[in-house]
């Protein structure tokens, strides 16, 4: 007795223990449609072997004013910081390098993305607003950060109270100015709403100080800025007191007032704003700066704030950060803290590395052990399905010759429809052009003698094509050979000029041709050669705008001859010059450039396109 297989049969579509029912039956796997079914259900598995403990990343986008300050770096840092304690987290930084139009464009990039929450800093308030509130609009959860934007269609800011510490500033100022003192203020960017708040609130601060006057420079937050507009100041003997937006424009002044008189350098009291260690903590500690007053970065708290919007969680509209003035033992203090910080937080890095790495080993030999099961039972499922596989390509090789041979025939049968077609086109041509000849001959004296030429050049133009098309198939059977004569070149580019002589006057277009040679004696094809040429003034005249120019340039250089046609039109862009010869590659029009069919079927605003051929005085080239 015959030891039962597993069948599938057709007659009750079943899967079953049997022996032949001796109806048509085959094995269950040759009836599979899709021979690499397994294969897919292998990467399936596979994909959720992988994947399985991983959570969905969150990504947050981030658009900084600029990066090359140092209490924007800390901030930066900051936020990776607290962004790694969380493993479902990517941040995207954009760097606008304080220009707002950078700006804008990153803000719409990140929409583009759309990043789970966006993050802005913005460079100026009024510029960046209407960005702003556009992701908002979009549904993206939008945090504003240290700037404000002069909208309320946001999410959350979280920021100092810039008031607040000008306020502050103030009051320290009020304890050391001298009766009639002039104060030095050293602006920010005047259109971001730190400056103007921290002004506001130093100025508040002094306002029964009637004695008091004030000048004003304009740092826009940069040290070398500072440095520069501080070489202008007039009567600097004169500042009794100098307060700048931040450390670094302070540290800028200390350095233009020292030099100026290293004395009254000294005993100048000079405060600023930020405290950020790597800057602005180590000047007052050592004395550069005389005070400054703490503004927090808020890396942390943004990176907190969205992970709780992420979360679901409700947040405030207004987030403050808390800030205090730092004098000398302040600052010692603070920089032994922030140093202390600084190595628990490497020791933190270095422990959630020894994790990552860890648990990167567990996923990978887990992984592993599936991919190697899974491997293993697809490669014995490939090996029956390839029977399968084989069957079906003989079946595949004489369907193949079958439509080959077809393919053929409709050939055949398309070459013989060209054929018969430009016979009957060029018999009543030439029936036209018989009695043409004879009204250019009777009419040579008529008015419309040119226009009859033009009519004759073009009608035997058309007649060449239509041979032209005769020879398709030769062109199939690769049979094509040049029709190579001797010409002079210079002529025969002037009565293919003439063909457009017309159009260029009726449309006002400044319309020459110029060679630097009398005569210039080629082995060509005339008939190609003039299809090139044909075609390149055409586009010329059809791009080029009325009033503009067209001209036809014949030089020689070194061994070769080139003929240039040189237009006024749109021109095609750079970066699709490198597709100039793909056929059916099109630009877009609405440049005011295009490319269609073959290379020299159709060139659209082309400012300069030159064929070059070659000149060698041996062989057949030339005479």
């Amino acid at each position: 007795m015959a030891v039962p297989s597993v069948w599938y049969c057709r007659a009750t579509g079943m899967a079953r223990l049997c022996q032949p029912c001796g109806k048509y039956v085959r094995p269950l796997f040759l009836y599979m449609k899709h021979p690499f079914l397994l294969v897919w259900l292998t990467l399936i598995v596979l994909c959720g072997c992988t994947s399985s403990g991983k959570q969905k990343r969150h990504v947050i986008g981030l658009s900084q004013c600029m990066l090359d300050d140092a209490w924007r770096e800390a901030m930066i840092n900051d936020m990776r910081i607290e962004a790694s304690n969380y493993d479902d987290m990517e941040i995207i930084i954009k760097d606008a390098q304080n220009n707002n139009e950078t700006q804008i464009q990153q803000i719409r990039d990140l929409i583009r993305q759309k990043v789970d929450v966006l993050i802005i800093s913005p460079y100026q308030s009024e510029p960046i607003t209407a960005v702003a509130e556009e992701a908002y609009r979009a549904g993206i959860p939008t945090i504003i950060t240290d700037r404000k934007v002069n909208t309320d269609q946001y999410t959350s800011f979280v920021g100092a109270n810039n008031y607040e510490i000008g306020l502050a500033a103030g009051n320290y100022a009020a304890n050391y100015l001298p009766p009639n003192a002039i104060i030095l203020e050293i602006w920010g960017l005047t259109q971001t709403s730190p400056a103007q708040e921290r002004h506001k609130g130093f100025v508040d601060a002094l306002r029964e100080r009637e004695d008091l006057s004030f000048r004003k420079i304009e740092g826009q937050w940069l040290v070398d800025t500072a440095r520069m507009e501080l070489r202008k100041l007039e009567h600097p003997e004169q500042i009794d007191f100098v307060y700048a937006h931040n450390d670094m424009m302070a540290i800028a002044a200390r350095e233009y007032f020292m030099a100026w008189d290293s004395i009254r350098g000294r005993d100048l009291r000079i405060i600023g704003v930020d405290a950020v260690a790597g800057a602005g903590l180590e000047a007052v500690e050592d004395g550069r700066i005389n005070a400054s007053f703490l503004y927090p970065t808020g890396g942390e708290q943004v990176i907190r704030t969205a992970m709780r919007i992420i979360q679901g969680e409700p947040v405030d509209k207004f987030i403050p950060l808390r800030t205090a003035p730092v004098d000398h033992q302040s600052a010692r203090t603070l920089l032994l803290q922030a140093d202390q910080l600084q190595k628990y937080k490497q020791r933190i890095e270095a422990q959630r590395s020894r994790i990552d790495g860890l648990s990167d080993r567990f996923y990978f030999l887990r992984n592993s052990l599936g991919v190697i099961s899974l491997l293993m039972i697809g490669f014995i499922a490939l090996s029956i399905y390839a029977f399968y596989i084989n069957r079906k390509m003989r079946q595949a090789n004489r369907k193949l010759i079958s439509l080959n041979a077809e393919m053929k025939e409709v050939t055949a049968q398309k070459l013989q429809f060209f054929t018969n077609v430009s016979h009957e086109v060029r018999t009543p041509l030439t029936l036209i052009l018989a009695p043409l000849d004879r009204l250019i001959v009777s009419l040579r004296e008529s008015p419309y003698a040119s226009d009859l030429g033009l009519i004759q050049k073009n009608a035997n133009r058309l007649l060449r094509v239509i041979n032209q098309i005769l020879d398709f198939r030769k062109v199939e059977g690769k049979q094509e050979k040049l029709a190579v004569r001797e010409i002079d070149l210079v002529p025969f580019v002037g009565e293919i000029k003439s063909y457009f002589d017309s159009m260029g006057s009726v449309r006002a277009i400044s319309y020459t041709f110029t060679s630097s040679m009398k005569q210039c004696t080629l082995w060509i094809d005339p008939d190609l050669l003039e299809k090139v040429l044909v075609n390149l003034l055409s586009n010329a005249f059809k791009f080029t705008p009325e009033g503009g120019s067209v001209r036809i340039e014949l030089t020689e250089e070194e061994d070769r001859v080139f003929i240039r046609v040189i237009d006024t039109g749109s021109g095609i862009q750079p970066g699709n010059l490198p597709h100039l010869f793909d056929r059916f590659y099109t630009e877009d029009r609405s440049m005011g450039t295009a490319w269609r069919g073959d290379p020299c079927e159709e060139r659209a605003g082309t400012k300069d396109y030159l064929y070059g051929l070659p000149t060698e005085r041996k062989g057949a080239f030339r005479g």
